[in-house]
């Protein structure tokens, strides 16, 4: 008897210590094939997937809140949130914090067929179409940062307003292309030249440095033991060259170079307007 009370008072132990911690993670409910909403009306994706394996093996239980990477900062410091995936571009406030990222998506350029955009030199006063929030927004453009940027709802929309001659180009992810690729092959023509790839990981703040660690490591356990891999098969099956690598040695090194660079830039442009409007 004694012993069976033993081994209840040790499993109510144990239960307790292994207890996962509950957060909430934000997702893009509009990005396809990442992160979606399915026509059932559930959270869906290659990243979805990836998080619930994840916070698994982070001994994390998740709950997953519908947002926008617009207003992702917003949800981090008002506490909706705790985490938050996308693209990974450090911030300009310090308390941002982001994790080891989970692969690397290669973006495009795309422009209309009517006019002659050899190179990103040639892009200087051009207008480039982006979605709302979209991390590739800084691109270097004749060495100057864009200015003239239209904004849309989503990476199809871009497409569309391009199609219909509200801007001149787009930069959208090679994957989002793909799956539209047969609708505009006629009237758009990408940048050969143009070479820009974004880690895409996980987001939070300071006092949540906890979990973003828990995060990590079970990144490093899904890529070790082969559920990333499995995953990746599932949503975009052998075509690996087709749609991304993962962010691994020397390309996650520069990724982080160039999202360095972007980064310095944005930061002179909203200097240099502050001292433009004192």
């Amino acid at each position: 008897m004694k012993k069976f009370i033993m081994f209840i008072l040790l499993f109510i132990s144990l239960s307790s210590i292994l207890k996962s911690e509950e957060i909430d993670i934000m997702f893009n409910r509009n990005y396809y094939p990442f992160e979606f909403i399915n026509s059932d009306g559930n959270p869906d994706g290659f990243t979805i997937d990836l998080i619930y394996a994840v916070a698994r093996e982070s001994t994390l239980t998740i709950n997953l809140v519908e947002g926008n990477w617009k207003s992702r900062e917003d949800l981090l410091f008002k506490g909706s949130v705790h985490i938050s995936p996308g693209y990974l571009i450090q911030s300009d406030n310090p308390n941002i914090i982001i994790s080891n990222p989970l692969f690397s998506v290669p973006l495009t350029l795309l422009y209309k067929k009517s006019i002659n955009l050899s190179d990103t030199k040639s892009l200087h006063d051009r207008i480039l179409i982006l979605s709302s929030g979209d991390s590739s927004g800084v691109i270097l453009s004749a060495g100057k940062p864009v200015e003239k940027i239209i904004r849309t709802k989503s990476w199809s929309d871009s497409l569309k307003a391009l199609r219909e001659n509200y801007g001149d180009y787009t930069i959208i992810s090679r994957i989002h292309f793909d799956l539209m690729e047969e609708h505009y092959r006629s009237e758009l023509k990408e940048m050969n030249n143009f070479e820009l790839s974004l880690p895409y990981g996980f987001y939070s703040i300071q006092w949540n440095k906890n979990y973003l660690e828990k995060l990590n490591n079970g990144i490093s356990i899904i890529k070790a033991s082969g559920e990333f891999d499995r995953i990746y098969r599932k949503w975009f099956g052998n075509e690996e060259n087709l749609i991304f690598k993962r962010a691994d040695s020397k390309q996650s090194t520069n990724i982080y170079i160039v999202a360095a660079v972007l980064v310095i830039v944005v930061i002179i442009i909203y200097r240099n307007k502050r001292k433009v409007k004192s």
